[in-house]
């Protein structure tokens, strides 16, 4: 068997910024330009399209690699002007003075992690579609995409937390929507209307269920990234984009029965700290 097979990667550009997309699910876009890299040659048995399971695989997320790369050509400028200052003033000060700049390369890079995470395999949950600290859990009218009575459940991500979104459950993308908007602080709840935003609705893998994530920027984080594509099919806890820098991710559950009389009940607090893919956020429970 051989070590490695060649694939063809692609730099896509949308409004969300710079994607790392395979050409054969984005034919819908013109490519900036082309790169060859290597991957192992196993085949992937995996829920998710090849893309996002070689994403999903990688500790550094693609998304930052942009970033990064500009955060390399700035440590490097600022480690000369340091080496510079060894000459002229001694070790000991440059040492003093390089700590910051190696301190700002790799908080630039911490903030692209893709952590393993341990995803539940029990039946009838949600898992947390984001990192951070439970804002609110509310009953609202939600008529973009349920169309109805739902349980919204608010997520706020402070620039500390990891950024990648992930699915809540497996299923299939029914819906997706880009709005443009302001970029009020991800506390504020006027940020859920007016900030800029992406809409990702699900259609339950096995149920009559549908579920909606919605990507909300704030006051930091001014680039939504959601690489999906109508019809595809996600796994649960596994990647379906990011935000980058501080942000806010909503999800909204229907207030319907789901099955046999059961309805979604939230599983967490207002207040609580959880871990995407990682927590449960809501369970299938009869009604009180």
């Amino acid at each position: 068997m051989s070590l490695c097979s060649v694939r063809i990667i692609e730099w896509k550009k949308n409004q969300f910024g710079f994607l790392l997309l395979p050409a054969s699910i984005a034919e819908w876009q013109k490519g900036v330009n082309r790169i060859i890299v290597a991957l192992p040659a196993t085949p992937l048995t995996h829920p998710h399209p090849p893309e996002l399971v070689r994403i999903d695989r990688f500790w550094i997320v693609p998304w930052g690699l942009r970033t990064i790369a500009w955060l390399v050509a700035v440590a490097l400028l600022l480690l000369a002007a340091v080496l510079t200052m060894a000459l002229a003033l001694g070790a000991s000060l440059a040492l003093l003075a390089a700590a910051p700049v190696l301190a700002f390369f790799w908080t630039g890079v911490w903030f692209f992690r893709n952590p393993p995470r341990r995803i539940p395999q029990e039946e009838g949950v949600l898992v947390a579609p984001a990192d951070g600290k439970v804002l609110e859990i509310a009953v609202v009218e939600e008529q973009e995409y349920l169309r109805g009575p739902a349980l919204r459940l608010t997520i706020f991500l402070s620039i500390f937390n990891v950024h990648v979104n992930r699915a809540p459950a497996s299923g299939r993308v029914q819906y997706l929507q880009y709005r443009p908007g302001r970029f009020l602080d991800a506390r504020n709840p006027s940020s859920a209307r007016e900030n800029e935003s992406q809409s990702i609705g699900l259609v339950l893998a096995g149920m009559d269920q549908r579920l909606l994530v919605r990507q909300i920027s704030g006051a930091i984080a001014r680039r939504i990234i959601c690489p999906l594509a109508r019809g595809q099919e996600v796994a649960r806890g596994g990647l379906i984009g990011m935000i980058k820098y501080g942000s806010r991710t909503e999800i909204y559950v229907s207030r319907a029965a789901a099955a046999a009389g059961r309805f979604w009940q939230p599983a967490v607090g207002a207040g609580a700290r959880v871990r995407g893919g990682a927590t449960i956020l809501f369970r299938l429970e009869e009604s009180s």
